[in-house]
């Protein structure tokens, strides 16, 4: 028969393991998100004024800043 004391070494035990799991689980979770957020994408610049032209349509044949032609 199990005893009192037995009885609580065995709920800390479980206890133990669940914590281990919850934490194993929010760690895997944690870390697919952060992969999630590292997306690239690449930045358009004009080579001649440098400004930023990824806000723009792809098919800009020339920049607006400094109607520099496109490749």
């Amino acid at each position: 028969m199990i005893t009192g004391v037995e009885w609580i070494i065995i709920a800390f035990l479980v206890l133990v393991v669940v914590i281990v799991v919850v934490v194993l689980l929010l760690t895997k979770l944690l870390a697919s998100k952060s992969e999630e957020k590292e997306v690239y994408y690449p930045t358009r610049i004009c080579p001649k004024c440098g400004r930023n032209l990824s806000q723009l349509p792809d098919d800009i044949k020339n920049c607006p800043y400094c109607s520099n032609e496109l490749a």
